[in-house]
């Protein structure tokens, strides 16, 4: 098979692939400004740090050795 009709056959699949996902993205921002999709909302409680754990992380990184790995 010749190289170039490999490479062309190869940008054309590209192309089609983009223009499939430019439809979708405009679908999806017309669907969105209708109303008919929306934003989930997460409902999982976030907790607040006491600023233990970067302590303890820092004393961590104090203890490591020297050299790791390297020639």
């Amino acid at each position: 098979m010749n190289k170039n009709i490999v490479v062309i056959a190869v940008l054309a699949i590209l192309v089609v692939i983009s223009a499939v996902q430019a439809f979708q993205l405009v679908q999806l921002k017309t669907d969105m400004s209708a109303g008919k999709i929306s934003l989930g909302t997460n409902s999982k409680s976030t907790s607040v740090s006491t600023g233990n754990s970067i302590a303890t992380e820092l004393n961590d990184v104090n203890n490591l050795p020297q050299m790791v790995g390297g020639c």
